[in-house]
């Protein structure tokens, strides 16, 4: 039997997972905010304004970009403290803010990390949390006393002793709405979306699923592919962490909080959660702020050159360093359709993610060859480079042909996507995968062929095959012709044989003939009496197992290939299976199944 890979690691593809990021929230509270006096350009770095010291009603300001780069102000009372707000022994602050783009859009997705500073020109903290659903000029704050704690070294001041500002009835009512009558989880995470550059829309939301199950939200926009050019990270200026940038692009946007000697913090609550992080950070310039009355408006940027990288994903928001950037893994695919040629490069910089985004970026590239969505056939060759736990290196290459009658390019790239699922997840031993390249040739024109017919050669004739009870010799050579059939175009016949093992005579066997094509691993006719013939139990996983799949992987049979594989339920070296393959220039479905006996 031929190792295929664990199609249930699949559903990691098609899960739909746990909720993604929480979306804005309104409580429809009302009131002008007080004004704050007028404040110089806060410092990139303040000092913490810590959170005992406030007082409902104290005016606060704040800066954050709407368009282009330059941070603008707004402006804003504290309502109060809610104890425990974001986590045990983490308080979160509750503001009022206006602006003419709050006023009008309410708070937005990538506003988190804004931000928010006392009278005396300390930093309160960032704004990352909103209550209920729908735009809300209501925040809350994560203090800068735990963001601070974020950079190394700390530089978060010791806290004073703990006094809490009390939330008024009024809202007081509106966080119980929210789900939070104890005051223990009022607030909402705001939402980072991530922008999905390189694809249609369409595409877009296909992928979506996959990521979300992962921990990462998409947008329904995308953020713009890098430019070539960096964008100065500042205090209130756009910060962005990507996970893969290029010809595909995966980026969150969000605003930087504080930036101290080469490092930011910003976001104000984590963006995957992961704790370490191999993000790279950009700055960004906005183009717009999208409104949306349902969830909140959101923020439409386009991020420059990666300038460092986010090494930090923690709960109280993200910490990126300028200077050195990420370990990058190169996906790239080169599409071909006659005299048409695209190749897609995106480089990732979370590993984990390297199947997902493959699939996206062959998408990209077949899209646009295609310039359409629908069936078709595509060649393919790829070759994956890694490491394996020992730090050895890895290369494993496969050439197949595929077709679908409705979307060639999602087909193509899932088994990519699988491919690398299968070596990413093996149960042997964990790997690296440092390097995709791929390369397709696809046609607009779907045409398989299906496996119709066996005959065998008797004498000099062509007969049937019986379905059971075939005597076949010990140590002959069983020739077979296998006639396949097309809807789409004409018939054709290809000829292979099988050599039938000694020491089987009085046994029973089994002949399958099958295109390479067929799903035969999910089929009826594979699990009849397959315990007559396989071990249920395989090797517990060592050090070979990784090699051992990497063999099975790249001796598969082809989709466009025919295999005749023969078994006798037999012991020693006449158990083995003996298979042939034949060539086919389509992909080749179908399976037949024939009871064959051992004779002298």
């Amino acid at each position: 039997m031929t190792t295929t890979p664990d199609r249930r690691t699949w559903t990691r593809w098609v899960a739909l997972g746990a909720a993604a990021s929480a979306a804005l929230a309104g409580v429809g509270l009302s009131g002008p905010a007080a004004q704050a006096d007028p404040v110089a350009a806060p410092e990139e770095c303040p000092a913490a304004f810590p959170v005992a010291g406030l007082t409902r009603g104290d005016a606060v300001t704040g800066r954050t970009v709407t368009s282009g780069t330059a941070p603008e102000a707004f402006a804003g009372t504290v309502l109060g403290v809610l104890e425990d707000g974001i986590t045990s022994d983490v308080d979160m602050v509750l503001v009022d803010l206006h602006s003419a783009a709050v006023d009008r859009a309410g708070i937005w997705s990538g506003m988190s990390g804004s931000p928010v500073y006392a009278a005396d020109g300390r930093l309160i903290g960032a704004v990352a949390y909103s209550l209920g659903t729908g735009p809300s000029t209501v925040a809350g704050v994560t203090p800068a006393e735990e963001m601070y704690r974020l950079f190394s070294p700390s530089r978060s001041a010791t806290s004073a002793p703990r006094t809490v500002a009390p939330l008024t009835t009024s809202l007081q009512r509106s966080v119980a709405r929210a789900g939070a009558a104890t005051g223990a989880t009022a607030m909402r995470r705001m939402r980072v979306p991530v922008g999905l550059s390189g694809l249609g829309a369409e595409r877009v939301r296909s992928l979506a699923p996959a990521l979300n199950s992962q921990g990462v939200h998409l947008a329904d926009t995308s953020a713009g592919a890098p430019s070539g050019e960096q964008v100065p990270v500042t205090a209130g200026g756009n910060l962005a962490a990507s996970m893969a940038h290029g010809t595909l692009t995966a980026a969150a946007v969000g605003t930087a909080t504080a930036v101290c000697d080469g490092e930011v913090v910003g976001f104000g609550h984590p963006m995957n959660f992961t704790g370490a992080s191999t993000l790279s950070m950009h700055g960004a310039t906005a183009t717009h702020i999208q409104d949306d009355s349902v969830f909140g408006g959101f923020k439409v940027a386009n991020l420059g050159a990666p300038v460092g990288t986010v090494d930090r994903d923690r709960l109280a928001g993200i910490r990126g360093r300028a200077g050195g950037l990420p370990t990058r893994y190169d996906v790239r695919t080169t599409a071909t359709q006659g005299a048409d040629a695209r190749t897609a490069l995106t480089h990732v910089t979370v590993g984990s993610l390297i199947p997902e985004l493959a699939f996206s970026n062959t998408v990209a590239a077949q899209d646009r060859v295609l310039d359409r969505v629908g069936g078709g056939q595509a060649s393919t060759r790829w070759t994956v480079r890694g490491t394996r736990k020992d730090g050895s290196p890895f290369t494993y290459t496969r050439s197949n042909r595929y077709a679908d009658p409705a979307d060639i390019s999602a087909t193509t790239a899932s088994a990519l996507a699988m491919d690398l699922l299968a070596l990413q997840d093996n149960p042997g031993e964990v790997v690296r995968i440092t390097g995709v390249d791929a390369a397709t040739t696809v046609e607009d024109t779907y045409e398989t062929y299906r496996v119709a017919t066996v005959q065998y050669r008797r004498g000099t004739s062509w007969v049937a095959l019986p379905s059971r009870g075939k005597g076949l010799r010990q140590g002959s050579t069983l020739r077979l012709r296998v006639t396949l059939t097309s809807r789409e175009g004409e018939p054709r016949v290809v000829r292979t044989s099988v050599t039938v093992p000694t020491r089987t005579a009085g046994r029973t066997g089994v002949l399958v003939v099958r295109g390479g094509g067929s799903d035969l691993y999910g089929s009826e006719e594979f699990f009849e009496d397959e315990e007559e013939f396989f071990d249920e139990d395989g090797p517990a996983p060592s050090a070979a197992t990784f090699p051992a799949l990497l063999r099975s992987l790249t001796t598969a049979p082809a989709n466009d290939e025919v295999v005749a594989s023969l078994q006798f339920d037999a012991r020693g070296a006449a158990r083995r299976a003996r298979t042939a393959r034949a060539d086919a220039d389509r992909v080749v479905g179908g399976v037949k199944r024939f009871s064959v006996r051992g004779t002298r």
